[in-house]
């Protein structure tokens, strides 16, 4: 082997890495790795969150190989466009998912960035709240090229700083929400739900609405069902149409003056043929739509019923898998809330993505607090037996394998390629 690259879930202690140390093999962090792949593009896109990060980089890949950018594409899952999983460019353009799980975000290097939301999450590495939302801020803080959402909390812990774009709700809303005029200086892409999860799109810069006429048809309306997914495309399409502004290799496609050209990239996000595991439909049983969503935060739970409720879903019945004890410990009071929006919740046990247990935690954590059942994979049955609108598998342990498994014996899978 030319390197050993290991990921922070890999102790100093594996025998792997022992074995790489002792036979002089060059060993890198996965984040260091990738900061090798993407080095050669002068034109690089890397993004962060929370939430959204695999969909959203998909996005931003499936924008720049559509408009033939040849572009290098690492993202943290699987997007459907892409038999292999990944993609490696020309050199000239590259979009890669940061992680900020174990502070190695901070890490990027020089580059256009793109923060889509903070939230409470792994702070089993942090420690806080606080010192996450610092990472965040000093990621930001990093880069004159950094475009972000207007969340309330992700612009507090920012203050001060200018982005180069900002995305979020209309102007109306931001100044409800933020006493600040970091929106209003420089480009904003303001978007407004309608009645679905469509979603209108308009330009302000310095304050002022750009291109309002040319712009009355710019709806972001995607395949897949979730106001989350149409937003975060609205935070992709930020990022690439303002560095489109600054970049020759960009121009030599696009015309930063035509408005058109936000037009264009609003098309293209619309034929986005999603990620595996995000709001995936994997199938039907008994002719019942069947999802598989790699949800496991409070906050995307709610996204993706709530998504799936819009388009018409109800009963919903979703069958969890709650990762990490940590997690589980820190937030299962949350987890119990917004299952409680499903009709009908079914909880496997916990799992423990190798956590040492904690004594008194498990997925009983959470059924204590709300109206579910815990039940094992040759249970399945029972979940299609209330006869929902849908089921969604939901959770990032096995339970998408259970899922794809159960469906292949009991209905008809759908094929991705």
């Amino acid at each position: 082997a030319d390197y050993y690259v290991y990921s922070s879930a890999i102790r100093p202690e594996h025998p792997e890495r022992l074995a790489a140390e002792k036979a002089g093999i060059r060993i890198l962090h996965r984040m260091d790795l990738l900061n090798m792949l993407v080095r050669p593009s002068p034109v690089r896109f890397a993004l962060a969150g929370t939430h959204g990060k695999t969909s959203s980089t998909s996005m931003a890949g499936w924008i720049l190989l559509q408009a033939g950018l040849d572009p290098t594409i690492i993202a943290g899952g699987h997007p459907l466009y892409l038999e292999e999983g990944c993609r490696n460019g020309s050199a000239n353009v590259a979009v890669y998912e940061t992680d900020e799980s174990d502070a190695s975000f901070l890490k990027t290097e020089d580059g256009y960035r793109l923060i889509l939301n903070v939230d409470r999450d792994h702070l089993n590495h942090y420690g806080s709240f606080d010192r996450l939302s610092e990472a965040f801020r000093d990621f930001a803080a990093a880069s004159d090229t950094v475009i972000f959402a207007g969340d309330a909390h992700l612009v507090g812990i920012c203050k001060g700083l200018r982005p180069m774009a900002a995305f979020g709700p209309p102007e109306a809303e931001l100044t409800e929400l933020h006493n600040t005029d970091l929106f209003f200086t420089g480009r904003y892409y303001a978007g407004r739900f309608l009645d679905d999860d469509a979603l209108v799109v308009s330009l302000l810069l310095d304050g002022k609405p750009q291109y309002a006429q040319e712009l009355e048809d710019a709806v972001i309306h995607l395949s897949l069902p979730g106001r989350h997914f149409a937003m975060n495309g609205l935070g992709v399409i930020a990022l690439i149409h303002a560095a489109i502004a600054k970049e020759p290799a960009l121009q030599r496609r696009f015309d930063p003056e035509n408005p058109k050209t936000l037009l264009e990239l609003i098309e293209i996000i619309n034929a986005f043929p999603g990620v595996e595991r995000r709001l995936e439909r994997i199938g039907t049983v008994r002719g019942i739509p069947v999802y598989d969503d790699y949800g496991h935060h409070p906050t995307e739970i709610r996204a993706v019923i709530d998504a799936l409720q819009r388009r018409g879903a109800r009963p919903l019945s979703v069958v969890f898998q709650p990762h990490r004890y940590t997690r589980t410990q820190e937030l299962a009071a949350e987890f119990a809330d917004v299952l409680a929006a499903a009709e009908h919740v079914y909880l496997l046990p916990l799992y423990s993505a190798g956590e040492t247990p904690i004594e008194g935690v498990s997925s009983r954590s959470i059924a204590d607090r709300m109206q579910a059942e815990i039940i094992d994979p040759v249970r399945f049955d029972m979940v299609f037996e209330q006869n929902p609108a849908a089921v969604l598998f939901l959770g990032a342990g096995s339970v998408s394998s259970m899922g794809r498994e159960y469906v292949a014996r009991r209905g008809s899978p759908k094929s991705v390629f």
